[in-house]
């Protein structure tokens, strides 16, 4: 450390805030929801809660040493913002079509989201891909599998 300034690992603070989101959300959803018991009589959330508690501890233990070792800056590379919301928006869009549309659309509309993901593809490419895994979807599920899911319906009309 030089004179007045601290430098902290952030590896080790982000990973321990991170942890300590995911304790805080798990004890949150049991708490009040699943029975806790005690320690002669466990009830279901008692085990959950405690681990949960862990991982908090474990989360404060790597931020304390993250703050108080010290490390290195990390530069993160930048992330695709257009890639991420093009990829996580899909799966809603797939349970939208589906619904109304049957799966067969959904399989090509699920498809030609995620694809514009990425800037490098062509409408012609996509459109490619979209019919090529619907076909491979309807052989895997319909014909492979034999799933009684409505593949092509009308419901909108």
């Amino acid at each position: 450390m030089s004179q007045g300034k601290m430098s902290i690992d952030r590896k080790d603070v982000g990973t321990g805030l991170l942890f300590l989101m995911f304790a805080l959300f798990f004890a949150v959803s049991i708490w009040g929801r699943l029975p806790l018991g005690g320690l002669s009589e466990m009830g279901p959330g008692l085990f959950p809660l405690l681990l949960a508690g862990l991982l908090s501890l474990i989360g404060t233990g790597l931020v304390l040493r993250g703050v108080f070792r010290g490390g290195t800056e990390i530069v993160l590379p930048p992330v695709a913002i257009r890639g991420a919301l093009f990829v996580l928006f899909s799966p809603i869009v797939f349970g939208l079509v589906v619904i109304h549309l049957g799966f067969v659309p959904a399989v090509i509309a699920v498809t030609i989201v995620a694809a514009l993901a990425d800037t490098k593809l062509n409408w012609w490419r996509i459109l490619l891909l979209a019919f090529a895994m619907a076909a491979f979807c309807t052989l895997i599920f319909k014909v492979g599998l034999g799933l009684g899911i409505p593949f092509v319906t009308w419901d909108w009309l």
